[in-house]
């Protein structure tokens, strides 16, 4: 299946900061491909419910793009925060609009993904923790461009 048309409310639902990450490739044979991943929050950018996102992939730089996938918080990469480490592994974190702790915490418990594969699966590591000490933090809002 392949999507066409503009990412609007009337087709795709409710579309919400699309991000788009490019991944550039040589092959054996020295043949250069770009593969594109693009996501959008399908619900509203607010403290209430996780966010959502929705996603479709490109593995010919563009011209022509696969199914829409997604729409669970099981798989919520925030494509606005993905880096391709020198070992090839992307990295991104999770988007919470609002994430409240406990008052008086000085730590914060990070939540991130890693892809070994281009971005075709992610894997969720739960076991990042950003140390405020001395500091106290009761909440963290992220914003577009995080890393």
């Amino acid at each position: 299946m392949t999507a066409t048309g503009t990412l609007n409310a009337a087709t795709l639902n409710y579309v919400r900061n699309p991000m788009a990450l490019a991944i550039d490739s040589v092959n054996a044979s020295n043949v250069f491909s770009r593969k594109i991943l693009l996501s959008w929050f399908i619900n509203v950018d607010n403290a209430g419910p996780e966010p959502m996102h929705k996603r479709m992939t490109s593995l010919n730089g563009g011209a022509s793009w696969g199914a829409i996938t997604g729409g669970t918080v099981a798989n919520n990469v925030y494509l606005g925060s993905a880096i391709k480490l020198k070992t090839g592994k992307l990295i991104a974190i999770e988007f919470k609009p609002t994430y409240l702790l406990p008052s008086g915490n000085l730590t914060y418990p990070f939540e991130y993904y890693t892809s070994v594969n281009n971005g075709d699966n992610w894997t969720k590591f739960t076991n990042g923790l950003v140390d405020f000490s001395p500091l106290q933090v009761n909440g963290m809002r992220f914003h577009k461009g995080v890393i």
